[in-house]
């Protein structure tokens, strides 16, 4: 029997216990972020995006490195930026237009760090394009890698392989990446755009491309934007939800199929949260907790079980628990207030870390598994009492070295003791005890009373 079975089999809680935190999506792979802080990454590895050290792809998520302190994480097509709690920032996979900002134009298969600044606060990247953005502590905005539209907004169409500054503003607060347009918005709620525009996803009424950061509208109460394949999204702080660009599938959700190059209201409503544009196809939350989707529906990423697309929001299901949406080349993903992902749509590079590469038209859980890469022996151990209050006993016919209790979302507690481990400060629950004998690592299930 897999290792992972006999781990469900003995300890199902764990296995479903959702630890993921944070997700980033590209066309191919996909990157996550745990609660403790280690980083894991899925998919297509065909440039090194996965930072595993290899070129080898992965159907189901395995760990990058063995570091604990990554903060925040942003992939492009084929690679990969993340960064740390010390404000460090770091990159890996394709670099040919230097997206990897490292100052070359090499390839890498495992992290490597993007000069030496610990002031980095946040970074974004475009699930198809081939450039990235990212702030600094003092408000500062930065672009690297591909600008053959002017998308990095330093007034050129020159690639750059080192973080550029774009203007000298210090009031910058959000930003988004599409394949070859950014946009960002400023402390005082304004929105900019830049780079290609002949579909009018700038958005500021016009098809002239632009090298530099122009003003959308005079409106100063924008709140996010994301931006999709040649459209965007933008979300107002009364709620409501606005669209504009490229609209062949409808994705900019008036129900029609004409581009526009001005926002133009999405409905009427005004209890929008957050909204993920991908290649032509949008997820959206309200405040209620209900999931909505429209646009472009040919690898069942919108999850409502069909290839049909739609012109307008359709709520997807009627649970009202969603907390957090991605979209991202031909697929979805999305978060529920129970930190459980789920993951829909293309998946011909396995990147939606289900094990397989079938495409997925509903959402499919994507579980996090703290103990994936441990030991299941148990049966070579013997534990008593079970349950425990105090002190709980191991017979074995091995030599233990150590043993640390582990909760339902992979927290190691360690446990002292020389007759026995004393677990009384233990809250009340099941553990797995993991025991440490001979270099090697087991579990055993046990009750605290």
């Amino acid at each position: 029997m897999k290792k992972l079975s006999i781990l469900f089999l003995l300890f199902p809680f764990l296995i479903y216990a959702q630890c993921w935190e944070k997700i980033a999506v590209s066309t191919t792979h996909t990157l996550a972020l745990k609660a403790n802080g280690t980083l894991w990454a899925w998919g297509n590895n065909t440039m090194g995006e996965l930072g595993n050290g290899t070129s080898i792809a992965s159907r189901t998520p395995i760990q990058i490195g063995t570091e604990s302190d990554w903060q925040e994480i942003a992939t492009c097509s084929r690679n990969t930026v993340a960064l740390k709690n010390n404000g460090t920032l770091w990159s890996w996979g394709e670099n040919n237009y230097g997206q990897l900002g490292d100052g070359t134009f090499t390839n890498r298969n495992a992290p490597v760090q993007i000069g030496t600044d610990t002031d980095w606060t946040s970074i974004r990247g475009a699930a198809g394009g081939y450039h990235y953005t990212a702030l600094k502590t003092n408000g500062t905005l930065w672009c690297w890698g591909f600008n053959n539209e002017g998308q990095l907004g330093d007034g050129t169409t020159t690639n750059r392989n080192v973080p550029t500054q774009v203007g000298t503003a210090t009031n910058w607060i959000k930003t988004s990446v599409g394949g070859f347009a950014t946009h960002a918005i400023k402390a005082d709620g304004t929105l900019w755009g830049w780079g290609t525009n002949s579909l009018g996803q700038i958005g500021d009424g016009t098809l002239i491309d632009r090298l530099l950061p122009v003003q959308i509208g005079n409106g100063t109460n924008w709140s996010m934007v994301d931006d999709g394949a040649y459209y965007t999204l933008a979300i107002k702080a009364d709620g409501t939800l606005w669209a504009w660009g490229h609209n062949a599938y409808g994705q900019l959700g008036d129900g029609t199929i004409i581009n526009k190059s001005s926002p133009i209201q999405v409905g009427s409503d005004t209890t929008w949260q957050k909204a993920a544009a991908g290649s032509g196809h949008n997820l959206a939350l309200k405040g209620n907790g209900t999931l909505w989707i429209w646009g472009y529906n040919n690898h069942g990423q919108l999850g409502d079980g069909t290839l049909v697309s739609k012109s307008i929001p359709a709520q997807l299901g009627t649970n009202t628990n969603w907390q957090d949406v991605f979209a991202g080349g031909f697929r979805s993903g999305a978060f529920n207030t129970n930190i459980d992902y789920f993951s829909f749509g293309l998946n011909a590079a396995g990147q939606l870390g289900d094990g397989t590469t079938v495409d997925r038209t509903t959402p499919v859980q994507i579980v996090c598994t703290p103990l994936a890469n441990a030991e299941f022996l148990a049966a070579e151990f013997i534990l008593y009492p079970n349950p425990a209050n105090t002190i709980i006993h191991l017979q074995s016919d091995f030599s233990i070295d150590g043993a640390t209790a582990v909760n339902a979302l992979g927290q190691r507690i360690t446990l002292y003791g020389t007759d026995g481990f004393n677990v009384a400060h233990l809250a009340k629950g099941i553990y797995l005890l993991e025991i440490n004998s001979e270099g090697k690592t087991y579990y055993k299930k046990f009750l605290k009373q």
